[in-house]
């Protein structure tokens, strides 16, 4: 009788991939929260609280976009959540490629402007932190105004002059130069060849799929019957 109760288990599981990882979500968010109300050691509350909004968050998404199943039953619907679907798995193969150029990209910036030196205390604003906020909305085109004049905070005096030349003008010369020049790079990189390349292989993906759409709905509503 287990055997079977087990088999019958593991095969709804298969069938229900996503409401089995949303199940475990809900029940994670549930263990969670009476962590959070009845554990009285501080430290423990203090960082089960936020993990329990962020499952929280997590499954009112699985739940939102599993109301992309109904759209199934449309033709044209159906459709377009197949190519949603076709197209997420490119972003993320392709998600690659943008964080090497990311993470090269902000670890250059962080030491060229001198963001890392800004702060004291390495706990108030982290490594991970710093790197996702360099360069991540540059991608799409968006640039700081002290990045493109090459502001960099340790230097107050950037002009370079010969007759009163010393270490520091030097070097802060070539901060502030190369600071508008790695970004002019990455964003020309980024921002016009990349997303170029994305958008082109999304259009391939969405002529390949379009094209043989109504099999693929067909499919797709023949699934959604079966369950």
């Amino acid at each position: 009788m287990e055997n079977y109760s087990l088999q019958g288990f593991q095969e709804w599981c298969r069938v229900n991939e996503t409401d089995f990882y949303r199940n475990i979500i809900i029940m994670t968010y549930i263990i969670l929260l009476c962590i959070a109300v009845l554990v009285p050691v501080r430290l423990v509350r203090i960082f089960a609280i936020p993990l329990a909004d962020f499952t929280f968050y997590l499954s009112f998404v699985y739940a939102t976009t599993r109301l992309l199943k109904i759209l199934n039953v449309d033709a044209f619907f159906g459709s377009i959540v197949l190519m949603i679907q076709k197209m997420i798995a490119i972003l993320v193969k392709f998600l690659f490629v943008f964080l090497v150029f990311w993470f090269t990209y902000a670890v250059c910036h962080i030491s060229l402007a001198g963001h890392y030196k800004e702060t004291p205390n390495i706990t108030d604003i982290t490594l991970p932190w710093l790197l996702f906020s360099n360069g991540a909305f540059e991608i799409f085109g968006e640039a700081d105004d002290e990045d493109k004049t090459g502001n960099v905070s340790d230097c107050t005096q950037a002009n370079f002059n010969w007759d009163d030349i010393t270490e520091t003008s030097v070097q802060c010369w070539f901060k502030t130069t190369m600071v508008p020049i790695v970004l002019f790079t990455y964003m020309l990189v980024s921002s016009i060849m990349l997303v170029n390349l994305v958008t082109a292989l999304l259009t391939k993906k969405y002529e390949d799929v379009s094209r043989y759409s109504h099999i693929y709905w067909k499919y797709k509503l023949y699934d959604r019957l079966v369950e």
